[in-house]
């Protein structure tokens, strides 16, 4: 199916928004930019992390306007369910909503298998999408990753806009049916349903499981980082939250937005910056798994972009240097 892309419309200013995994790093800055850009703005954050928040979070919750929601997994055992599966969306949507912000476990948390990829990601996204319909259709934004274009190749193309989804691991095709569920809504229902497609955020505060912030692990203790060649864009947290802030408040629900770096690098060539950062020996690069992905599509970003007036604000190299900066000040933590 070919994915058009959504005209921007008039600035629209909300009064009460919902942002799943509102304490990861990308939670925490789209919500600061949204309090920023939405004076009256009442926020709500739903995530998992809430009965023991960040330290990184404390200013956030200290605005009069937030409020932390309980969250837990959905698994009735109690067993840590998979990131999408939270028992409190519904109390959550409960309180009358303008729109939902869907980030949780974005680059925050993979999914450990193809079954666990299915809850987090398209079953997430399903009951998400039910509970809003039920709760009188807020706008939902959907976030999900560019692997759902499928491997770009080391040296290929961008993808173009309007390019067709070809997802080539499970993971991908569970983030590829999340939006085609979101579009289905959309269809059927009229539900208000905007999806965006970004490339790998990185930055400060990032948990353990991305990418980016593994590989800083890695390399401050002097073990093997293990890295390949496939090829990404990379967007700093920040400059992805712009990107979603005004994706929600300038986009028109009903189609696809893409955010997108301005050039792709390896996640080799992002590791071995991050030992030459540390002042590691560039021995510790270890050549990746055979399960790692050949290359993940670049998404050709420019027509969002002018739509949004959006463009990453900060050059790769600085954003990759405060990571590093802020995952060593707070190692341990």
């Amino acid at each position: 199916m070919q994915h058009g892309i959504v005209e921007a419309g008039a600035p629209w200013v909300p009064g009460r928004v919902l942002v799943t995994g509102g304490l990861s790093a990308l939670g925490a800055a789209v919500s600061a930019r949204l309090l920023a850009a939405c004076p009256g703005l009442q926020l709500r954050l739903l995530d998992p992390q809430a009965a023991a928040p960040p330290a990184r979070c404390a200013a956030l919750l200290a605005d009069p306007r937030v409020r932390l929601l309980p969250a837990g997994p959905a698994d009735p055992s109690g067993r840590a369910g998979a990131p999408g599966e939270l028992e409190g969306l519904a109390a959550a949507l409960a309180e009358p909503m303008d729109a939902v912000v869907h980030l949780l476990g974005f680059g925050e948390r993979p999914a450990s298998g193809p079954l666990a990829a299915l809850a987090q990601q398209a079953l997430g996204a399903q009951r998400l999408l039910e509970a809003a319909r039920a709760a009188g259709d807020p706008r939902v934004l959907l976030l999900v990753p560019a692997e759902v274009y499928g491997a770009g190749g080391v040296e290929g193309p961008a993808v173009p806009v309007g390019a067709p989804f070809a997802p080539e691991t499970p993971a991908a095709v569970a983030a590829a049916a999340a939006a085609q569920l979101g579009r289905a809504a959309h269809a059927l229902h009229g539900q208000p349903v905007l999806i965006v497609v970004a490339d790998a955020p990185f930055g400060a505060g990032q948990g353990p499981g991305a990418p980016v912030a593994r590989w800083i692990a890695e390399a401050w203790a002097r073990r093997p980082v293990s890295a390949g060649p496939a090829r990404r864009g990379w967007l700093p947290i920040d400059a992805l939250a712009d990107g979603l802030c005004a994706a929600l408040l300038r986009g028109r629900p009903g189609g696809l937005l893409h955010l997108g770096a301005p050039e792709r690098r390896s996640d080799g060539d992002v590791a071995a910056a991050i030992l030459e950062i540390l002042g590691r020996s560039p021995a510790l690069l270890a050549p990746a798994g055979p399960d790692a992905p050949s290359g993940a599509a670049q998404l050709s970003s420019d027509a969002s972009a002018a739509l949004l007036d959006w463009r990453p604000a900060r050059r790769f190299d600085d954003a990759l240097a405060e990571a590093v900066e802020w995952a060593v000040e707070h190692r341990g933590a």
